[in-house]
């Protein structure tokens, strides 16, 4: 298994637009329908770090890669697994021979109150628990 991170505030803007000619024709008709900078700059980021691993770690140059997308718009390789995930400021992949999953969050804090309105009096003991 290989994995890669890094933070979309590491990159000047002027990074994004150079990296942008490196996307593929679906990637950048994705990005175009994506309102907020910080999702495009996730995007952006999670291909070039893709692109990154599969150079360094499978020797495919990004000009020979085939990315292909599924029914539900997931990216995928033939032969190699890969999974990408983004949260708040950060894009994580990795990659490996055999199928694998891989996600972030931002670990905020929350609000116990709101268990009032949605669990019953059992789940709310085990939270408190």
């Amino acid at each position: 298994m290989y994995l890669l991170y890094d933070n979309i505030n590491n990159y000047t803007n002027k990074d994004y637009n150079n990296y942008k000619k490196f996307l593929s024709i679906y990637d950048k008709e994705k990005l175009d329908k994506l309102i907020s900078d910080n999702d495009k700059k996730l995007l952006i980021l999670s291909r070039i770090l893709l692109y990154k691993l599969l150079n360094d770690k499978y020797n495919i140059n990004y000009n020979n890669i085939d990315l292909y997308y599924n029914k539900y718009g997931k990216p995928y390789i033939d032969n190699i697994y890969f999974n990408i995930s983004h949260s708040n400021e950060y894009s994580v992949v990795c990659t490996s021979n055999h199928k694998i999953g891989i996600d972030i969050e931002k670990i905020r804090k929350v609000n116990l109150n709101t268990i009032n309105y949605f669990c019953t009096d059992k789940e709310k003991e085990y939270i408190l628990n």
